[in-house]
């Protein structure tokens, strides 16, 4: 369940124009930086929290290589809390599909992202 995508809640499946005309108290937030909850769902914050809890479990693992499948907005959390840029840009933060990325634990537990150059140019893009 850590590896899910961002629970929407009440709008999952839905799209921005239901998002407006039933929610917009939301849209207002985040044109203010604000990271709101959606309906009986998850914000911004919500992932990141899960997302360094399974960090930390991997931690755990004494293996030498895992790899995880996971999605978008997670993955957004994870390097956006990597690289300090501001909670209100993790959405600029563009996840190229199906290319895997890299992140290291060392032995003494610290924890890196390995990014080619062409990742990071498309990754970083929007910010």
């Amino acid at each position: 369940d850590s590896l899910n995508e961002i629970n929407y809640g009440e709008v999952d499946g839905k799209d921005l124009e239901f998002l407006s005309s039933n929610y917009p108290g939301i849209i207002e937030k985040w044109e203010f930086g604000e990271d709101p909850k959606f309906p009986n769902g998850e914000n911004t914050m919500d992932v990141y929290k899960r997302a360094l809890r399974f960090i930390g479990n991997l931690k755990n693992i004494k293996k030498n290589k895992i790899l995880i499948c996971t999605h978008n907005v997670f993955l957004r959390t994870i390097i956006g809390g990597y690289f300090k840029i501001p909670l209100k840009d993790w959405y600029k933060i563009t996840i190229p599909f199906f290319e895997p990325i890299k992140f290291i634990i060392t032995k003494d537990n610290r924890f890196y992202i390995e990014l080619t150059n062409n990742q990071i140019k498309e990754i970083f893009k929007n910010l």
